[in-house]
């Protein structure tokens, strides 16, 4: 059944895309934008599988701009934070139209980080967060269980923790 995430909801299961996957099955996501949301739902899950095709899967993660969601006010003092701190290029989205920043369904902003490579996602997930009107980071890092990595030819290949 669908039921509301509250403290004492533990959803037995998460099915759910990414952007890319790493050998370790950390993951990038939050492409669509719905980051904070995901995120709580897959940490509050028994277990998360994720589905991709082989364009998803990556010796290290990086390649795929890295979504963070930040607070609006003061969004440009964050992004700019970002950029000193890590030495990337940072975008804030824009909406569809491309007129005015992208908002996510909770009312946060995202910024889209260029790292080209995120040697330790771990790492790299704790930093961005120390950052100052960051509200959450796109690495999935520990929770995914288990990838199923569609193939062009139609075969599906299991990677698990």
């Amino acid at each position: 059944p669908i039921v509301a995430l509250t403290a004492s909801t533990h959803p037995d299961l998460t099915v759910d895309g990414a952007d890319e996957f790493d050998p370790a099955l950390n993951l990038i996501k939050g492409g669509g934008g719905a980051l904070v949301q995901e995120k709580l739902v897959a940490v509050s899950s028994r277990e998360m599988i994720v589905i991709a095709d082989e364009s998803k899967a990556v010796t290290t993660l990086g390649a795929f701009p890295l979504p963070v969601a930040v607070v609006p006010f003061g969004w440009e003092t964050t992004q700019e934070r970002l950029i000193e701190r890590f030495g990337v290029e940072a975008t804030l989205r824009q909406n569809r139209d491309g007129h005015g920043p992208f908002v996510t369904d909770d009312g946060l902003y995202v910024v889209d980080l260029r790292f080209g490579s995120i040697a330790d996602p771990a790492e790299m997930e704790s930093r961005i967060r120390g950052v100052t009107g960051v509200a959450e980071v796109g690495l999935f890092v520990g929770v995914a269980s288990r990838v199923l990595v569609g193939a062009e030819d139609g075969t599906v290949r299991e990677v698990l923790r």
